[in-house]
């Protein structure tokens, strides 16, 4: 990753976020700004996002988690730019870092005579090392996944959740017939949003010691069941002994994300509402069993607690 791309500083102060990216976005450029979903689509022209860490793979909702993927194969190399985009675009729904092809005459015919592109005889430099990008023929990888899409049937989604998907001719499962929370927090879309009422019944019942149990709910708040039931469902288990605590939804920039006053009342209940970092989630889990203060907690680590309504 040797090739970068400056933007004049005059012209970038003019550009939103995403347009500097489509105009900076080359082969070979390391990006280290946009969000997520804009820094995995510029794989497609084999530029990539810097990187963090690495380690094993296995492709699923979050088998990419600290990696990046890169696409290869008959069928890719025959997609055009567009379809290139949406692959790369969608390796951050197996939480990945990112997503990359290898650049190729199609990549190129993109590029030319973009804003950002070289020109002249620098154009054809450029593609020297661009054309030198691809990885080896010989090149290691912590995982290789072969798919044969003629066996693929067109899926259909059936939840929020980008796992939860059946083949076009398959049958949609029926929620009543869930029995994985996570499943049932995902997969149940009503008005909008997840139906985290239920989600919550399904765990009140697995719940036989109250005092000695710790439910961490990871969402955003935003109820598409019934909200009234679902505080009142909340309030019984802080009542039964249940300690919850509600881990609040941020954005790819990091700015909350969540429903702001049913975290207040959650607040007033006496659950903890906070964003948390997931490598403070271990710490955060062992002061729960130990029933520290988890409002303290979080504010001696710069995690902004939710206030209480009033």
């Amino acid at each position: 990753m040797t090739d970068t791309t400056d933007v004049d500083r005059a012209e970038a102060g003019r550009l939103t976020r995403e347009e500097l990216l489509k105009r900076a976005a080359v082969g070979g450029a390391v990006l280290v700004a946009g969000g997520s979903f804009v820094k995995a689509t510029q794989g497609a022209v084999a530029a990539t996002p810097a990187p963090k860490r690495g380690g094993s793979f296995r492709i699923g909702v979050s088998g990419g988690v600290g990696h990046v993927v890169e696409y290869a194969g008959e069928v890719i190399r025959n997609l055009p730019m567009s379809g290139r985009m949406t692959i790369c675009n969608m390796s951050i729904e197996a939480g990945a870092r990112a997503g990359m092809i290898a650049p190729d005459d199609t990549t190129f015919a993109y590029l030319e005579g973009r804003p950002a592109a070289p020109a002249g005889a620098e154009w054809e430099r450029a593609l020297d090392r661009w054309r030198a990008l691809p990885s080896d023929p010989d090149a290691t990888y912590d995982s290789v996944v072969e798919i044969d899409v003629r066996e693929l049937a067109p899926q259909v989604s059936w939840g929020t959740n980008p796992g939860m998907v059946v083949p076009v001719d398959a049958v949609v499962p029926d929620p009543a017939d869930l029995d994985d929370p996570v499943d049932v927090l995902f997969g149940i879309q009503l008005g909008g949003g997840t139906d985290i009422n239920r989600a919550l019944a399904y765990c009140e019942g697995l719940i036989s010691r109250p005092a000695d149990t710790v439910l961490v709910l990871v969402t955003d708040l935003f109820e598409g069941g019934l909200p009234g039931e679902m505080e009142l469902r909340i309030a019984a288990l802080v009542r039964a002994g249940v300690t919850c605590v509600v881990l609040l939804a941020l954005s790819d920039e990091g700015a909350p994300a969540h429903d702001h006053g049913r975290a207040a009342v959650l607040a007033a209940l006496g659950v903890p509402c906070f964003a948390c970092t997931p490598d403070a989630f271990p710490d955060l889990l062992a002061a729960a069993i130990e029933r520290r203060d988890l409002d303290r907690w979080a504010g001696e680590r710069g995690f902004v607690t939710t206030p209480r309504a009033v």
